[in-house]
């Protein structure tokens, strides 16, 4: 009939093609049938629009189209038995999905895609905490409740924070002292109390603060964002390994940015001497060669004093269960935090099972991701030979105690593997690693066996460090040892310092400035020396406070036990290149105390100042300061409302 080779098609999308401005124009993504079906009243119109209803709930547009391109070439396939159903199918499991990873987020659609938006709902969320907060209190207020008022409101702030898919500040503190309390109230003195309900009020800053929120806000965007990609199948191997192409242009022009920014700026001493930033940039570990050749000579360090105290060297591969892989098809929608929090959580049980025992180890974890962007750990152990098959066996347990029936579990989910000198030692196994999750350097010639491409500075290496990025997945963690900061505070040592130091210092220098960390180790006491038994440690200052009130330190020197040996005696300030010297630096980036009556040219007097300092935090949280002036008989009542200092009189004549 003439009627079946009739077609229409129906745009249930549109995207944007051209390669240049002129050329560029809007291109609808069709979904085209045949007749009779294409004519039918609930038929091929119904099904476009019902199919556009479903992509709506996909919020960028860039998404949108990618999905509306999967349900085309799904819906035209010419191989499926019902290609309309098999494109169905697939929509509704996407937005599913999508719709579980945006019923976990605070943000809208609209906040996700605008910074501005979220900098709106940073100062909505603040204000409300704010509110929360606003407390009453009088002469007559004791010590004991003012406390009992911070915990009330720092936990009105904590639900509320929670709500929003948060992690209030100081939560960890307070669930610790609850449990505390709980146990045994009779220990917990007055003084306890009181010192908790300083580190709440500095918590109930943060919450109040629009700062604070807008940092968390956009960490929630980014791996909202991010966790789409990787449920919609765009984070895998011959597409975007490790990381979505949003991830990485994003990764990478934050690298650039930050070149710039380092290239443009300049610190200055007391004594007006100058140096580029890029120059002090470059010689830190800041740089990622300089990383990578540390990180390289520390584990080196390990594996020598393990042979020397003859302990044995275990490589230990550990995967989670096929539920956290994107590719696989029990997938639950993980996002690669997740995992993560899943194989920390495993690894505490193995250290708390050990530690019962009293066995000890150390060595190096790697994280690195599959290439759909699910973690695996790499782990680098020593310990004694004796303690090498518990060590392992319990490893192994914990490792495979979820799905452990899981086809494939046994061989792919836990490896173990003893160092063999015939085919290299442990360093040489575990520098590849290395190399691939820092900078790639010295990997010429070597390909990724997660996706076979060459392990390259600008391919591989990027999407890694986009990964690590967007996560904030630490890669890098050593396991007992020495501490790397003693390390590099003596190698900070100059020659006249150098000669102040008595004979164990000087030998610690010696390891330290000629690379030799395993005689770095054995000098601080061995790889299980606690730091109480260590002979040296870290010297610090107070260095004022921030903007929520809490002590900050900046690390001065090494102390041991003839005294302080400063390695930081001259402090520098920040500035912008030929420009005067910033107002903040490593000795002045504090809050200086303000002086209420000094008011420049052109300045106006902040009203609030003039409320004594001492309450002058409180009242700007919502506190209420009453005042009396006995001249005029008159009461009057202070409170800030919308940032303005708020003032009302009664006379009481």
């Amino acid at each position: 009939m003439q009627a079946t080779l009739d077609s229409r098609s129906l745009p249930i999308a549109w995207e944007l093609v051209g390669d240049c401005e002129e050329s560029r124009k809007m291109q609808p993504i069709c979904i085209t049938a045949k007749a009779p079906f294409c004519y039918t009243q609930f038929g091929f119109d119904a099904v476009a629009e019902r199919t556009k209803e479903l992509l709506r709930s996909i919020p960028t547009n860039r998404l949108r189209r990618i999905a509306a391109h999967g349900y085309v070439k799904r819906f035209h396939s010419t191989t499926a038995k019902n290609p309309e159903r098999s494109a169905n199918i697939y929509l509704r499991k996407l937005v599913a999905r999508v719709t579980e990873i945006l019923e976990k987020t605070p943000l809208t659609v609209g906040e996700l895609n605008s910074s501005k938006r979220r900098k709106e709902k940073a100062k909505q969320l603040a204000l409300i905490c704010t509110q929360m907060c606003i407390v009453d209190f009088d002469e007559s207020t004791t010590l004991e409740d003012a406390e009992q008022l911070v915990f009330a409101c720092y936990i009105k702030a904590v639900d509320f924070t929670l709500s929003q898919g948060i992690t209030p500040p100081y939560l960890s503190t307070f669930n610790n002292a609850c449990s505390v309390w709980d146990r045994c109230p009779t220990k917990c003195k007055a003084c306890d109390t009181d010192e908790l309900a300083n580190k709440l009020e500095r918590g109930i800053k943060r919450m109040c603060c629009d700062k604070w929120w807008i940092r968390k806000l956009k960490r929630i965007r980014d791996t909202t964002l991010e966790h789409l990609n990787i449920t919609m199948g765009l984070v895998r191997k011959n597409v975007s390994p490790y990381a979505s192409k949003d991830a990485v242009q994003e990764f990478r022009s934050s690298r650039k940015s930050q070149a710039e920014w380092v290239d443009s700026m300049q610190i200055e001493s007391e004594a007006g001497h100058e140096v580029d930033l890029r120059e002090v940039f470059d010689g830190s570990v800041s740089n990622p060669e300089i990383r990578r050749i540390e990180t390289i000579v520390r584990i080196r360090g390990y594996a020598e004093w393990a042979k020397y105290n003859e302990m044995k060297g275990m490589f230990y591969t550990i995967t989670a269960p096929s539920k956290y892989h994107a590719n696989s098809s029990k997938y639950n929608n993980a996002s690669p935090k997740d995992t993560q929090n899943y194989l920390v959580s495993q690894w505490a049980k193995v250290r708390a099972t050990l530690a019962k025992e009293k066995i000890k180890f150390f060595g190096l974890r790697i994280v690195e991701p599959h290439q759909d962007a699910t973690p695996h750990w790499h782990m680098l152990m020593f310990m004694r030979d004796e303690d090498e098959l518990f060590i392992t066996g319990v490893m192994r347990r914990f490792a495979l105690q979820e799905d452990a029936d899981e086809k494939g579990a046994d061989k792919n989910r836990f490896d173990a593997v003893e160092e063999d000198p015939d085919k290299g030692d442990a360093v040489a196994y575990i520098i590849k690693y290395i190399s691939k999750n820092i900078n790639g350097a010295h990997c010429d010639g070597m390909y990724d066996d997660e996706t076979g491409l060459p392990i390259d500075e600008d391919g591989v290496v990027m999407n890694i460090g986009a990964w690590a990025s967007r996560w904030r997945i630490r890669q890098f963690q050593f396991i007992g040892g020495a501490p790397i900061g003693i390390w590099r505070e003596f190698r900070r040592f100059t020659e006249q310092e150098i000669e102040k130091l008595a004979v164990l210092g000087k030998e610690i220098f010696e390891a330290a400035d000629n690379s030799r960390f395993s005689e770095f180790i054995e000098l601080l006491g061995g790889a299980f020396a606690t730091r109480k038994e260590r002979p040296v440690a870290i010297a610090k200052e107070g260095d004022g406070e921030n903007d929520y009130g809490e002590a900050k330190s900046r690390v001065v020197g090494v102390a041991m036990s003839a005294g302080t040996y400063v390695t930081r005696a001259i402090k520098w300030v920040l500035k912008k290149r030929g420009a005067p010297a910033s107002p903040w630096s490593t000795g002045n980036n504090c809050n200086p105390e303000p002086n209420d009556w000094q008011v420049r040219h052109g300045d106006k007097l902040n009203p609030i100042n003039l409320i004594p300092p001492e309450i002058r935090n409180s009242v700007q949280r919502g506190a209420r300061y009453i005042e009396t002036d006995e001249i005029n008989k008159t009461v009057t009542e202070y409170s800030v409302l919308g940032g303005q200092l708020m003032q009302e009189s009664v006379s009481y004549v």
